[in-house]
Formats: C-alpha cells, structure tokens, sequence
C-alpha cells in the first residue's frame, strides 16, 4: 500500500482485491508465528511488570534508539533486557523517548506537503519496525539489530535521495558542501567499517559474547545464567558459582538457573546443596527435565534411593528415549535389592 502511495496510483477498487492474498498471508502467518512462540513460552507477560503508559514508554523507547543507531551504532549488545525500575520508576531516558517520537511525527506531518520520499521513507521505516516493537512482548528483549534491517531500508532511502539532491545540484549552498558531503560520506564509510570489524571480535565464543554484555548491563539474568554455563562447561566452578548465584539474587523466580547452579553442586560433589536447588527449580517449574534428573541421580548419591526412583519415573514419562535414565534407575532399583525392576531397566 505504502508502494502504492510513493508510485502515486489513484486508489481504485483493484488495488484493494490485488492486497488480499498478501493481507491472508500476512494475518495467516502472524497468527502462526504468536502460537508458536506462546507454545516455547517465549511471550512475556509483562502486566504485572510495568503498566500500559510505562509499556508504550518502553516502546518509544526502543523506536527512538534504533533510529539513533543508524547513525551511531555504539554500545550494541547481544541482548537489551527489560528495564529494572528505580523507586518504581523507569530510568529518566524512558520519559524522554515519547517526546522524541511526538517530535519525530510531527516533522513528518510537515514535510507532507514538501517531499513524497520522506513519507514514504518514515511510513516504510515506521510499519515494518512496528511488528517487533513489542507491543506483543516475546523473548526477553525489548529490542535487537537485527530487526532493523528490513526497516532500515525506508530511512536509507530518504538519505538516498537527500545525497542525489545534494549531489546534482548545479548552483547555491547545495552545490557548495557537495565536497564536505562527500568528505562526511567518507568518513562514515570508514567510521562504521571499523566498528564492524570491532564487533565481530565480541562473537568470538559464549564467554566473551556473554562477558561483553554484562559489562553493559551487569545484572542480566540470562547473560548471568548463560556465562555460568560456560564456566561449568570448562570446569571453572568457582567462577560458574559466583555467576549462578548472583543471577538468582537479581531474581529468585529464574528456574533454569536453579537447576543449573544444581549440576554445578553435583559437579562439586555438594549433593544436599544440589538437591535444594534441584527443588527450587522443580517448585517454580515442575516439568524441568534436568532438573528432574539431576534431583535424581543427586538423591541416589545421597543412597536416598527410593526417593531417586520416583524422580527417575517422573523424568522417564518426559523423556521416554533417554537410555541413561533406564540405566540410572535399574542401578538405584538394583541398590533396593528390586532385581526385577533393575532387569526390566537394563533390557
């Protein structure tokens, strides 16, 4: 439609028939797409977070920092959590931000009557950013760089054609900075191209990604949880300790984390410290799978094998293909001297 208006077509009863099937197919897969994150619990409920004004703040917000961030991509990061309030308020740039788009809609009201690419330009930037603003809140970011890349193209259009009209000016200021434009164009070119070249350093593995962004927002529950990963991958205990712990003070409701700081104390050999964590995840989320199994096998540690067995048949009616499982309960069965059963999970 918005194609429509910048080729200039009279709107006609055939434009409207010739948009249906792309309107279908936009409704049909919009519906497809919010099932399938509601179904991976990625859509928040952010109601009990922050009111409707503080939500539409939060979204002026991350409108105002993408177009920001086309001329100065600084400070990127993997992820932009939701904002933690201070005094029940959000941060005082969140009260700038709706000042920022009211003025933004405004220069673009004005410059109606003067240039049909800037609004053409804005509306595009403005419909196609609109879908991942989070009016629907899904995964735990309020924005990404990578949802710009569509949009980004209403907005390099209308610098597109600011430098073609600076550019073929033959008299008057226009034709007077064209060399500056051109120096400033340069300049850009080089400017972004080094910031990229910095950046892909950042992607060089988990830990510096995830290091990276908790220096920028150092209480981020899922950088916290995802770093604590790595260091329990490599071993490194204490450090994996001090991250899963510090996740959990920022917010005891993380389960994941729960269950993770749970095989870390496993690791360690720490099996009554593992089994309270291992409850605590299970108390927020009962189906956790590992956190089923690592209450189990923590429990059979503790030859509290009764226990362990009945978290082995809760994890096995999840997880019905995992052979370990049926190897781990045949053992815990055989310690309780219940051959049979211990033979039927070995076969």
């Amino acid at each position: 439609m918005l194609i429509d208006y910048f080729a200039k077509r009279k709107l006609r009863f055939n434009l409207i028939i010739e948009k249906i099937p792309f309107f279908l197919l936009s409704i049909a897969f919009g519906i497809i797409a919010i099932l399938s994150q509601d179904e991976s619990s990625a859509i928040k409920d952010v109601a009990q977070m922050f009111s409707i004004p503080e939500r539409l703040m939060i979204v002026s917000y991350s409108l105002m920092v993408y177009i920001l961030k086309l001329f100065a991509p600084i400070n990127l990061a993997a992820m932009y959590p939701y904002p933690r309030m201070i005094n029940e308020m959000l941060p005082s740039e969140y009260f700038i931000a709706p000042i920022f788009v009211l003025i933004l809609i405004v220069l673009i009201f004005i410059s109606k009557k003067r240039n049909n690419n800037v609004i053409f330009g804005s509306l595009f930037f403005l419909v196609t950013i609109s879908i991942v603003l989070q009016l629907i809140p899904v995964g735990d970011s309020i924005m990404a760089e990578r949802y710009t890349y569509i949009p980004y193209i209403g907005l390099f259009l209308i610098l597109g054609y600011a430098y073609v009209d600076i550019i073929d000016a033959k008299s008057g200021i226009k034709k007077k900075i064209k060399p500056i434009v051109n120096i400033i164009l340069v300049l850009f070119v080089l400017y972004f191209s080094y910031l990229s070249w910095e950046r892909v350093k950042i992607w060089k593995d988990s830990e510096v990604l995830f290091t990276d962004e908790l220096e920028k927002y150092p209480d981020h529950v899922l950088a916290l949880n995802n770093r604590g990963n790595v260091y329990l991958r490599k071993n490194l205990y204490e450090k994996a300790l001090k991250d899963y712990s510090k996740c959990i003070a920022v917010d005891s409701t993380y389960h994941m984390t729960y269950s993770n700081r749970g095989a870390l104390f496993f690791n360690m050999q720490k099996y009554q410290e593992a089994v309270q964590d291992f409850n605590n995840c299970l108390i927020l989320k009962p189906d956790n799978t590992d956190a089923l199994i690592g209450r189990a096998n923590s429990l059979s540690s503790l030859e509290k094998f009764t226990e362990a067995i009945s978290d082995y048949d809760k994890y096995i009616q999840l997880k019905p293909d995992n052979n370990r499982a049926y190897i781990w309960r045949g053992i815990a069965r055989l310690r309780i001297k219940n051959i049979d059963g211990a033979l039927r999970d070995f076969d």
